[in-house]
């Protein structure tokens, strides 16, 4: 007997073609959005989400093989502001990885889902739009975190809600990201400017005033945790310089301008749409060739970040928003005002 309807296995088929049975086996190889069908206790998920309940699943798909797939899965709760504000939790994924050999989850154990926050297309969008500001750095950068666009029919195991498809995305793990970047994680609460490195650190705080986005730092964690705030840190084997730190959670951004997002209150912003640059002085060396980089892939940025599939107002919307940044650092008198007047730490 069939796993899975009819209907959705000719839509599950539909949606692995634009990758070929080699490509799909690994997961972030492939930008072709990835369908499956997702079975757990979702009222128990729902009702005591900030609990972060550790609940058995059901993971089903087909692969581009036309094969139907089963696996047990594990899924969770995670994350912070969105776990206390979204109606619907972003979630972790926990897989066997002796399962999922010869799938397209094959080396994977861990992965981040993030979902949408609230019903509704604002909402939808705001989704699409973080997808985007992930692929947009990718541009500018590497390593970063890949990620791969979702279409999940959640199923209620205990029958007690309906169906919901939702459109989500996965995020690359860090571990993954080291591995396939020759480098190891760096697990420290605090980390001196001087040991990251100065170029990759000069994209990041650039790329973060792209998108006006504030919640991060690149040397601290938050309270006794890792650091960073929203980044991951990894060196090179042995080394104690030339780190990098990889941004995540870009949900705070002025480019996205969600409901629930607000500046910390010791930053001299209202509202998270102003622009501020909080990059360090330290770096500056680099800023001259980090613009180059930037006006050299503007096409390929602007394009990145509309990949998600926004809307036509949205994309409207953002364009105008990067055309300001722009603006910014091409202009000599607008680039001291807002960045060089504004860096942290001494030059």
């Amino acid at each position: 007997m069939s796993l899975l309807l009819p209907a959705l296995v000719a839509l599950l088929q539909s949606a692995t073609m634009g990758c070929d049975a080699a490509a799909e086996r690994a997961l972030f190889d492939c930008d072709a959005t990835l369908e499956f069908e997702l079975e757990l206790p979702m009222s128990t998920l729902l009702r005591r989400a900030e609990d972060r309940p550790l609940l058995e699943g059901k993971l089903r798909y087909v692969d581009a093989n036309g094969e139907q797939i089963l696996l047990d899965v594990q899924v969770t709760t995670r994350g912070h502001s969105r776990l206390d504000m979204c109606s619907f939790p972003p979630l972790t994924l926990l897989l066997d990885k002796k399962q999922v050999q010869e799938t397209v989850f094959a080396g994977q154990k861990k992965l981040k889902i993030v979902t949408q926050c609230r019903r509704g297309a604002s909402y939808l969008d705001f989704l699409r739009q973080e997808y985007g500001i992930y692929k947009a750095f990718s541009v500018v950068a590497e390593p970063a975190f890949r990620v791969r666009m979702l279409n999940i029919r959640f199923r209620d195991s205990k029958k007690k809600k309906r169906d919901d498809v939702q459109v989500a995305f996965f995020i690359e793990s860090a571990k993954e990201v080291a591995e396939r970047s020759q480098m190891e994680p760096v697990k420290l609460n605090q980390i001196p400017p001087q040991q990251l490195d100065a170029a990759n650190s000069s994209i990041h705080e650039l790329f973060q005033f792209l998108i006006a986005n504030t919640d991060w730092s690149k040397t601290k964690g938050p309270g006794d945790e890792d650091c960073c705030h929203n980044g991951k840190v990894l060196s090179s084997p042995g080394s104690d310089s030339g780190w990098i730190v990889l941004p995540y959670d870009f949900d705070q951004a002025g480019l996205i301008n969600a409901p629930y997002a607000l500046p910390h209150e010791r930053l001299p912003i209202r509202s998270v749409t102003q622009r501020l640059f909080r990059g360090r002085c330290e770096y500056f060396d680099y800023l001259d060739d980090t613009i180059a980089l930037f006006n050299r892939e503007r096409a390929a940025i602007e394009s990145a970040l509309a990949s998600g599939g926004v809307s036509e107002k949205t994309d409207q919307r953002q364009h105008k928003y990067v055309a300001k940044f722009y603006d910014i650092i091409n202009d000599p008198q607008k680039r001291q005002r807002y960045i060089d007047d504004r860096c942290r730490g001494k030059r």
